[in-house]
């Protein structure tokens, strides 16, 4: 598995490139903003992207959906919930006043369970609301791709509209029962493990 990690935009979202070593096929994950510079970071590793993956719908994780879907003809994935979310946020996030959800190329709904592919990599939905009633991690061979779920010494915010403090521990729960040594590429900050986190949250 190939990662790239480009931190884009005001909020320092990490937006990773996760790609197979084999075919070179890609995911975006995230890319919240500075489509060039995904971009630069994209064709400097000769890199296919196939599909766009939102961990959630927050204005600072999707901003470049549309300039890399028109880039490589590709569309992007979110959580079905986030989704029906994105209209009622209209009047809390100002980026989301005018916004025309055409543009954000959502084609595919994920749920829990589901499965993102490129090449033969895959990665595993894992449904964690909290953050957002939508909010996913993306799991699969020892890495989690957490959104902003789980931080290194942290977790997301709740006060959002559509988040929720009790979900949130359920979520966080769930993600302590996977191994320690999974590897954690959280949406902002620095990566970490899940045994680390597990030592912080110590009720699980």
């Amino acid at each position: 598995m190939i990662i790239k990690i480009v931190v884009v935009g005001d909020l320092n979202t990490n937006c990773y490139i996760v790609a197979s070593e084999r075919t070179r096929e890609a995911l975006i994950i995230d890319p919240g903003d500075d489509a060039k510079k995904i971009i630069n970071a994209v064709e400097a590793e000769k890199l296919k992207p196939v599909l766009i993956v939102n961990t959630h719908a927050h204005p600072d994780h999707i901003g470049a959906n549309l300039e890399l879907a028109k880039r490589y003809g590709i569309v992007a994935a979110v959580g079905k919930d986030d989704y029906e979310q994105i209209k009622a946020w209209g009047s809390y996030f100002e980026e989301f006043a005018e916004l025309d959800i055409e543009d954000l190329v959502y084609e595919r709904m994920l749920k829990a369970g589901d499965m993102v592919e490129a090449g033969e990599l895959q990665l595993k939905v894992l449904g964690t609301p909290g953050h957002s009633r939508g909010s996913i991690c993306l799991y699969g061979d020892g890495i989690l791709f957490s959104g902003d779920t789980l931080f290194a010494g942290d977790c997301g915010r709740t006060d959002i509209p559509g988040g929720s403090e009790s979900e949130m521990e359920t979520s966080l729960a769930m993600l302590m029962k996977l191994p320690e040594g999974t590897k954690v590429y959280p949406g902002h900050g620095r990566s970490t493990t899940i045994g680390k986190e597990k030592k912080l949250y110590v009720k699980y």
